[in-house]
């Protein structure tokens, strides 16, 4: 009887070995920093700890918004408007491949917080 429940026992850890570790490698978190969006459907967040990918073009999308950054929030690096602001977001990541799975609050701050920010460099430097 003891054989049974512990091979029913491997069994189970087996099938939800195979089939959690995604869901494993996903935590919620905040992420603070330079966000940048350089070309269409491209961008990712940039703060201490590297780079996350939020969106790439014709690839991975994250559900939810990103911040709505007024004009003093916002650096244009071209005419069309594409460029970087300093913001968070309280996300769904993947820290194994530093990507943004899902955005549930976004909020742009002063462009002055992230460049005080010692760890962070500014997009351009």
């Amino acid at each position: 009887m003891l054989q049974k429940a512990a091979a029913s026992l491997a069994i189970c850890a087996f099938w939800l070995g195979a089939t959690l570790p995604a869901a494993a490698s996903q935590t919620a978190q905040r992420l603070c920093g330079w966000i940048e969006n350089p070309t269409p459907a491209n961008w990712w967040l940039t703060d201490a700890r590297g780079q996350w990918i939020i969106n790439t073009q014709g690839g991975r999308q994250a559900d939810g918004d990103t911040p709505t950054f007024k004009d003093n929030q916002w650096v244009k690096t071209q005419p069309d408007g594409y460029g970087y602001g300093c913001g968070c977001i309280d996300a769904v990541v993947e820290v194994k491949d530093k990507a943004v799975v899902k955005i549930k609050m976004a909020r742009a701050l002063p462009l002055a917080t992230c460049r005080r920010d010692k760890a962070l460099k500014e997009p351009g430097e």
